[in-house]
């Protein structure tokens, strides 16, 4: 499962788009499809080859599916925060940040599709919709509360299903919906082999907010619920969070959870000194499942907790890594 993704050979430049442009055939009817969006029910023909993509989560999904963006806002950033196996670097053409899209760069694109967020990008959605076809799509906030049921890792998919509708890629998605499935249901039978079946643990990035709190996930986010699902039990509840993604404690309450926890973290270097400032603290030291040696770190670049498929592969294979090597020591 390491090569999850396909990747699309980049399309061609402005001027031979431009070109093909002059001679692209008339769409067959059958070749429409109708994308439920944040802004509306909106048509897209054929198979779109000049996208822009405009927040972290929909450029992971894009590349689910095997394509490539002409451009994306961050994409420096999204390489920072984002373990996607296909960095985009220097081959995606910068259109700005997520708040302050550069329409200017968008248009010099010339894109056939732009796949925009809500609600980040309301504010610019009329120019984007005057620009190309726009499918606007809800896109998971890192710290917002899911409606209803649904979890955020179910909403994931829900949004990669709508990128895919859009770009003509729906059996792709679906082959990878169930690739994913088959890998997490094969991770929890071994999980339950090696005795980690039931394990409390806890995910947390370990960075201290501005009130000095630290943030654990519950079940509803998408890194917690997707190792949940490989059969451990995660200590923060629902209840505890009172229905939200996430649970604050202070570092000064962090030694009344549980002693036989495993607490989960992922490491990058943008933020080791902040982390550190967690890791070095003698009242995180003096709690009862730091002692027993119950902070694992899986390792670096950093797990992007909002992602997607890919991301949620990545948390399985580095969880599945560690506690294989505890489970044989």
């Amino acid at each position: 499962m390491s090569h999850f993704i396909n990747r699309r050979s980049l399309v061609a430049g402005i001027a031979g788009v431009g070109a093909l442009g002059a001679i692209k055939p008339m769409v067959a009817q059958e070749d429409v499809r109708v994308v439920s969006a944040a802004n509306g029910d909106i048509e897209v023909s054929g198979t779109p080859e000049r996208i822009v993509v405009m927040e972290y989560e929909l450029a992971e999904h894009l590349q689910t599916v095997g394509l490539t963006p002409v451009g994306a806002t961050d994409p420096k950033s999204i390489d920072t925060w984002v373990n996607l196996p296909e960095k985009l670097g220097d081959v995606v053409a910068d259109v700005g940040s997520r708040d302050e899209p550069n329409l200017e760069a968008i248009i010099t694109l010339e894109p056939d599709l732009i796949i925009a967020a809500h609600p980040r990008q309301d504010a610019v959605l009329e120019q984007l919709e005057a620009i190309a076809t726009t499918v606007q799509l809800e896109v998971y906030s890192p710290r917002s509360t899911p409606e209803g049921n649904e979890t955020s890792l179910d909403g994931a998919k829900r949004v990669l299903r709508s990128v895919a509708l859009a770009t003509n890629t729906v059996d792709v998605a679906e082959e990878k919906l169930a690739e994913f499935e088959t890998f997490i249901e094969a991770c929890a039978g071994r999980v339950a082999q090696i005795g980690y079946d039931g394990q409390p643990f806890v995910y947390s990035s370990l960075l201290a907010t501005p009130d000095g709190t630290l943030s654990l996930l519950t079940d509803l986010s998408r890194a917690s619920g997707t190792i949940s699902a490989l059969g451990l039990t995660n200590a923060i509840t629902t209840e505890m969070s009172e229905g939200s993604h996430f649970y604050s404690i202070s570092l000064e309450q962090i030694g009344t959870l549980p002693d036989d926890i495993i607490m989960f973290y992922s490491e990058n270097e943008e933020v080791q000194e902040q982390l550190n400032e967690t890791l070095e603290s003698d009242v995180w030291n003096a709690a009862g499942f730091v002692k027993n040696g119950g902070v694992i770190s899986l390792g670096s670049p950093n797990i992007w907790t909002a992602g997607g498929l890919i991301t949620m592969t990545d948390i399985v294979n580095r969880v599945m890594m560690v506690l294989e090597m505890r489970a044989h020591s």
